[in-house]
């Protein structure tokens, strides 16, 4: 777990003790029984190997699951050093009862930003026995000062710890301060409320004291997970679901082998560096992924950095920033297919919301709700729906509210209806990180809803 002071610390000082000892009396032993349970079916040790003396030890939450593969989340700098190596023997580790299960995992993005406090890495782990359980993200945003939680993991190697606590502060940036324990081997695991549904991945530390989580919500809609599976014989392009659009950046991970030829050649997703004259593009290795979106073609072709003592590993994976719009369509780099074998699975990772998305659906105020409510003709946009996870989610929009203003670029408020609330969305984009909401609710207004783009 990362130490750290940060200006949130004179808040936690003045509300510590105001939260201190809050517990949820009402729970039975066997709620706590069943509590602890819940939690620990969803948490795995996480064990990264970065040389023959170095590694590091934390802890990772089932995030998604895809057949016999889960991905979990866990703390980039459980899994490596940010800008310098990303450790290729990564294993975690469910709880089973009797015996000891490590299961192979690849590193697929790591993302470390510490003036944002953000610190995320997302493993895909081959769990064919489904010992990993899919934690469950909390069903409303309802986190309030006083809240109990659960902090679990395994701080200082221990082998499973939960401890209660109380949230001492949610801020505007979707970080959650709470006094549940926290300590180095925590780090990547989850906070809980008393339903054992996940609040947020503990990250950093404060004075020695008290945990900082990130938020789930923050990035459920931030970071979206896809599989594709590419058949080594298939003669055409594999047109998949997976869509990249403005505004948004992919993340790819190819697991595993194929063969090719007569003779049963095999390799993974990199290819192999001949047989030129039957390549589909010649750019690239023979018989590596292919992966297209709109007009790019771009090849699986590279491999985490590595440090000096792990140069020797070359695990049966490639890994690729996809940059470029458009549905993906996969294929191998063979025009002679047909007596090859095997498939790899591609797993994808869509990055950030698409351009000018704030995630609602809006209708102009009916007549009478103009009348009711004061409001002149051609302003306003009545919220229908709001989309899970989307920015206006996370700024707290309800459907019902009518959203009067916005506020992008430090220039004044703009005022906006059902058909310029978009266009407004969309030209502020690319300036600023976050913009404020002004919406109308029950009959009052209420200004500065933070509506954050970027995490």
């Amino acid at each position: 777990m990362l130490p750290r002071r940060t200006h949130l610390t004179f808040a936690l000082l003045l509300t510590a003790g105001l939260c201190a000892g809050q517990d949820d009396g009402s729970m039975t032993n066997e709620a706590k029984l069943q509590l602890h349970t819940r939690i620990r079916s969803c948490t795995v040790m996480v064990r990264a190997i970065f040389d023959d003396e170095h590694g590091a030890i934390g802890t990772g939450v089932g995030f998604q699951r895809f057949g016999d593969d889960v991905v979990v989340v866990t703390n980039a700098h459980v899994v490596g050093e940010e800008g310098k190596f990303v450790s290729q023997k990564v294993a975690v580790r469910p709880w089973t009862k009797g015996e000891e299960v490590w299961l192979p995992a690849n590193v697929i993005v790591t993302s470390r930003v510490d003036r944002d406090f953000l610190d995320i890495a997302f493993l895909v782990v081959s769990d064919p026995r489904r010992l990993i359980v899919i934690a469950s993200p909390i069903e409303e945003r309802a986190l309030k000062v006083g809240k109990p939680v659960y902090s679990c993991g395994h701080p200082r190697g221990e082998e499973f710890l939960v401890d209660d606590g109380a949230i001492l502060e949610v801020t505007a940036e979707e970080l959650v301060a709470h006094d549940a324990l926290i300590e180095h081997g925590n780090s990547g695991g989850g906070l809980f409320d008393s339903k054992g549904q996940l609040i947020g991945i503990n990250t950093w530390m404060v004075d020695g004291k008290y945990g900082l989580a990130q938020e789930i919500h923050g990035f459920l809609g931030w970071w979206r997970f896809f599989r594709a599976t590419a058949r080594a014989d298939a003669t055409d392009w594999l047109e998949t679901d997976i869509e990249i659009q403005d505004g948004q950046f992919g993340r790819a991970l190819a697991v595993g082998k194929w063969s090719y030829d007569g003779d049963r050649n095999s390799c993974n997703a990199l290819g192999s560096n001949h047989n030129h004259e039957v390549r589909v593009d010649d750019r690239y290795y023979f018989a590596s992924l292919l992966v297209r979106a709109g007009e790019s073609t771009v090849q699986i072709r590279d491999q985490w950095k590595k440090n000096a003592a792990q140069e020797s590993m070359y695990p049966d994976y490639g890994v690729q920033r996809l940059g470029d719009f458009g549905r993906l369509k996969l294929r191998i780099n063979d025009s002679q297919p047909g007596d090859n074998s095997g498939s790899i699975d591609l797993y994808v990772l869509v990055i950030g919301y698409p351009k000018g998305y704030l995630g609602v659906e809006v209708a102009a105020p009916s007549d009478s709700e103009r009348k009711d409510l004061h409001l002149a003709a051609g302003t306003g946009a009545k919220v229908l729906r709001v989309d899970p996870y989307s920015p206006a989610a996370g700024a707290g929009i309800r459907v019902g509210d009518i959203i009067l203003e916005l506020e992008v670029n430090a220039a004044p408020p703009v005022p906006v209806n059902q058909d310029t609330l978009a266009k407004v969305m969309l030209e502020g984009w690319d300036s600023v990180a976050k913009s404020f909401a002004t919406v109308l609710r029950d009959g009052k207004k209420i200004q500065n809803l933070v509506i954050r783009r970027h995490h």
